[in-house]
């Protein structure tokens, strides 16, 4: 009986170290792949963003309820949302999934004023702006949002987001891209 007692305190023990070197090897991964997709996202590229869509998928394989993951999904949507050509797709769910991981509400913000333009709503999206400017303001995702509604709409104001943007995050090329190309279009060549 003790024998046995020992031998399933053993199995027991090595079973749970496994199973916690295994969890963290995991997490290890998944960390790694989120900087991996961070840099994608950062890189500007079309190509880039296209291809992150894999590597999230295997870091919600990895970690389901990863906070992290689930804000780069936000931010893959919505940058998907501005420069890529063709129906943006997917920015309610990655709004969704964010929330409910307990992404703070001023860091899905973004996403949520993506969705509205992507819905075709700018009168919504604009209406948004005063509501997380205080909060979510020091974001660069948000800002270039706010950037995309007013360039929509048709305000200068626009280039002071894609700026702020640029000021918030040097390494985020899309801002680079959106700042450039509100430029050309309002104050011309």
């Amino acid at each position: 009986l003790i024998v046995a007692t020992l031998l399933v305190l053993v199995l027991g023990g090595g079973g749970y170290a496994y199973a916690r070197k295994v969890q963290i090897q995991r997490a290890e991964l998944a960390r790694q792949l989120g900087d991996e997709v961070d840099t994608m996202l950062h890189s500007g590229e079309m190509a880039q963003l296209k291809s992150s869509d894999e590597k999230l998928s295997k870091i919600f394989e990895l970690d389901s309820r990863s906070q992290r993951a689930s804000k780069l999904w936000l931010q893959n949507r919505v940058l998907g949302a501005l420069i890529l050509p063709g129906e943006p797709r997917g920015i309610d769910s990655a709004v969704h999934r964010a929330r409910s991981v307990e992404v703070p509400e001023t860091q899905v913000a973004f996403g949520k004023i993506a969705s509205y333009l992507a819905e075709g709503d700018l009168a919504g999206a604009a209406a948004s702006l005063p509501k997380y400017d205080k909060d979510a303001g020091k974001d660069a995702y948000y800002q270039l949002a706010a950037g995309a509604v007013l360039e929509r709409a048709g305000d200068l104001r626009s280039i002071e987001r894609y700026e702020a943007a640029r000021t918030i995050d040097p390494k985020l090329l899309v801002a680079d891209i959106l700042l450039a190309r509100a430029v050309l279009l309002e104050l011309g060549p």
